[in-house]
């Protein structure tokens, strides 16, 4: 207690706001006291850790409950008033003890003004005027602007009423404020018993939810994921038949073994669309430090946007403001958990986020849970503890089969695929059967306007990925999926020069389609190689793309204008090969011009 006697006698000796204030902050100041003084087990008993966050929130170390918890500067004021006064009064018995056996008149007197000096102060700390000032003193004192970002975020520890429990040591001990918790199951931790009678009966009850040994041990290292932080990028999904009361019942018990670490969010959170970076959104908020989080059942026409289930999925950073707070930056650890009786829609269009996880479920569960939250955690921890910290365990069969089902149901693109595209053998070797990328996927956006319940946005780089994901082979140059071709198209080596009414009619709806045809009824190669350089030989993209647009006499988007680029890109190599087969010659490019081309007469 050496620092709080200094910062006492110098209040004595300069009996300012400010001095006293000191005082105040450095017996309240985490930072300054040494925990092994004698006196900091008194210190800590009695909630004098407090800090100051801004905005009049404080926090005070609640040793009894092992967490900080949020509270008003009034536990300052009350504590002033008994806390601070009592150091004076006890200062005041050091001096008045130190005067009765000290022999120089000199020292005598010093303390007695000492002593007296303790008697003006304690008067002053009990005036509500004099401890406002103090306290706009103290607040710049122990204000901690980092303190909100420290709390919550050591993910091995999981707080409980009577301690922590330890992930990486596998222990359960007393809490610390250096912990910085501030969430709690709200329950005391109790150790893993498998003889206990209520804990047989829990594992009974979960053995009721979950038939399948297999899917119970899955779930169950699921939540155990989940009380320890493990990196899982899922959106785990429980589903059952209508009516049964098994997912909400089952939910209900995870709620109270996770106690504040278990948030709900609405489900138009992720069904609705992205809202502005800077718009203040308290759901996202409150989850910092979480590490369950569970969402209510969307309704029928709900669509989820995977953009954003990824994002709150991912492990990553997010930054998220509460109503009238300042922004917090935060790595959401918390693993999320939909229950439903049907599986949910989603604006799925590239397969960029395949990982929701599913379960069928029995529907006879037993409602008398109320003895089983802090059992159920004990279980958990248990359980995850034999595969910690690796956290590697297999799918079962009947899940993988589920999520594979739900992704083959909603991936628009591989419905396309299956609908229009036929996949030929590799060992074919003609070359003509072959799709150029931008006409695949102008078919695409035109099947989508007629299959799409829901609106997409995909790009010609989604497509040519999600072209190899099901295993289809890309050209070298990126340009063409190979060794296949469109399920209805009807080939023939011979065009008619023309084509007929019900064709343009047909074709007219696909732009790449009609300008193939344009351009191959318009414009021949130039075989004879001594004419190649010709000027007259030579005919400028832009030209050739506006003669097409006069004729096409419909409007061109910039996407459908880069497609038709493409294709002339792609007659181009087209004609380059035909003159190189006879001649010996180079052919080049010259100036945006297709070059070794002339206007049929």
């Amino acid at each position: 207690m050496d620092e709080l006697n200094y910062f006492i006698d110098a209040s004595l000796l300069q009996p300012t706001d400010f001095d006293i204030a000191v005082l105040i902050a450095s017996y309240y100041n985490l930072d300054i006291i040494d925990y092994k003084d004698k006196a900091y087990p008194d210190i800590v008993m009695n909630n004098t850790l407090i800090k100051y966050v801004g905005n009049r929130i404080w926090y005070v170390y609640m040793d009894s409950i092992n967490r900080w918890i949020e509270t008003t500067e009034s536990i300052l004021s009350n504590n002033i008033s008994t806390v601070i006064v009592s150091l004076y009064g006890n200062r005041k018995k050091h001096y008045v003890a130190k005067m009765r056996n000290e022999k120089d008149d000199l020292m005598k007197e010093r303390y007695t003004k000492m002593s007296a000096q303790c008697d003006n102060i304690i008067t002053l700390l009990k005036q509500s005027g004099k401890k406002d000032n103090y306290i706009k003193e103290v607040k710049y004192l122990l204000c901690d602007n980092y303190f909100i970002e420290k709390l919550d975020t050591k993910e091995h520890l999981l707080g409980f009423k009577n301690g922590v429990y330890d992930f990486e040591k596998g222990v359960f001990r007393k809490g610390q404020p250096t912990d910085y918790i501030s969430l709690s199951t709200r329950y005391d931790y109790i150790e893993y018993n498998p003889e206990d009678k209520t804990q047989k009966e829990l594992e009974r009850y979960i053995s009721q939810v979950y038939a399948d040994d297999d899917v119970k041990e899955y779930v169950m290292n699921i939540l155990g994921m989940a009380a320890c932080c493990g990196k899982m990028e899922q959106f785990n999904i429980f589903w059952g038949d209508s009516g049964a009361n098994g997912k909400s019942t089952f939910m209900s018990l995870l709620q109270k073994a996770f106690g504040d670490y278990a948030k709900t969010l609405p489900v138009a959170l992720f069904t609705q669309k992205r809202a502005a970076s800077n718009a203040a959104c308290a759901e996202v908020e409150r989850l910092k430090g979480a590490r369950l989080v569970t969402t209510s059942e969307p309704d029928e026409d709900d669509v989820f946007n995977v953009g954003i289930v990824k994002e709150y999925t991912g492990n990553d950073m997010i930054t998220a403001r509460g109503l009238y707070k300042t922004p917090v930056e935060f790595r959401l650890m918390a693993k999320f958990i939909l229950c439903c009786n049907k599986f949910p829609k989603r604006r799925q269009t590239t397969g960029q986020h395949q990982k929701q996880n599913f379960f069928k479920k029995d529907p006879n569960i037993d409602k008398k849970l109320e003895k089983f939250p802090a059992y159920l955690m004990s279980l958990i921890i248990h359980n995850i503890q034999k595969i910690y910290p690796e956290l590697e365990f297999d799918v079962p069969e009947s899940v993988q089969y589920n999520t594979n089902q739900y992704q083959k149901d909603t991936d628009l693109f591989r419905q396309f695929l299956t609908e229009e595209v036929i996949a030929l053998d590799k060992k074919d070797s003609n070359k003509n059967n072959k799709l150029l990328i931008s006409n695949l996927y102008s078919r695409f956006m035109k099947w989508l306007k007629s299959n799409a319940s829901i609106s997409v946005n995909v790009t010609r780089q989604d497509v040519k990925r999600k072209l190899e994901q099901n295993a289809y082979v890309i050209s070298r140059d990126e340009k063409y999926v190979l060794y296949c071709k469109m399920r209805m198209e009807e080939e023939s080596d011979e065009e008619d020069d023309e084509p007929s009414n019900n064709q343009t009619e047909t074709e007219d709806n696909d732009i790449v389609a009609v300008f193939q045809h344009w351009l191959k009824h318009k414009f021949l190669p130039v075989i004879d190689i001594t004419n190649v350089d010709d000027i007259h030989n030579r005919i400028p993209t832009q030209y050739i793309y506006s003669m097409f647009l006069s004729e096409y006499n419909k409007p061109v988007s910039n996407n459908e204008q880069a497609m038709i680029y493409d294709v002339m890109c792609d007659y181009f190599e087209t004609v380059h090969n035909i003159i190189k087969k006879n001649a010996k010659n180079t052919f080049r490019n010259q100036a945006m011009c297709l070059c070794g081309i002339k206007m049929k007469s």
